[in-house]
């Protein structure tokens, strides 16, 4: 997969990281389980989201530095929406991108280091190669072509060809 394709998805992973701790966090102040700041809640956000993208994008492409380009432009994104509500200085926000880019490195080396030994060393337990070699057996066969028309060999043709 190449590495803008692994972002995204590295992004997307951490941007539903942040909703689920969204989520967590009014939870626990409606239920009222306990006393606490919102900038907790946001502090852990932030964490687990960098080393939610770092990971998703190190196991997906295979290399742990595009794994912190995920956290950093994640971070980025959401140090873009702050400055619409609160000012940031811009030491803080340099200070921050630079803090996921650690986790996502740190996540991305995780990540990868887990999907390589996943992704060569897996065996398929036997019950399921008797049935995969049972399904592989019957296979397709072409449609009996008409001698008066030529239609429905060029049809099984582009079918054949798409399916490349």
């Amino acid at each position: 997969m190449d590495g803008g394709n692994a972002v995204m998805k590295g992004i997307q992973m951490a941007f539903m990281t942040a909703a689920l701790t969204v989520l967590a966090g009014s939870a626990w102040y409606a239920l009222d389980f306990g006393s606490g700041d919102i900038s907790r809640w946001v502090d852990v956000g932030v964490i687990l989201s960098c080393l939610a993208a770092g990971y998703k994008t190190g196991g997906v492409s295979g290399r742990w530095w595009l794994g912190s380009l995920a956290g950093a432009v994640f971070i980025a994104l959401c140090v873009a929406v702050m400055t619409l509500f609160w000012p940031v200085t811009w030491l803080g926000a340099a200070q921050v991108v630079l803090e996921s880019v650690g986790l996502g490195a740190l996540a991305g080396v995780v990540g990868m280091s887990r999907a390589s030994k996943s992704r060569y060393k897996f065996k398929q337990p036997p019950i399921f190669a008797t049935e995969w070699k049972s399904s592989r057996m019957h296979t397709e066969k072409k449609p009996e072509e008409p001698a008066e028309s030529n239609a429905s060999s060029l049809w099984w043709e582009e079918e054949s060809s798409s399916r490349r």
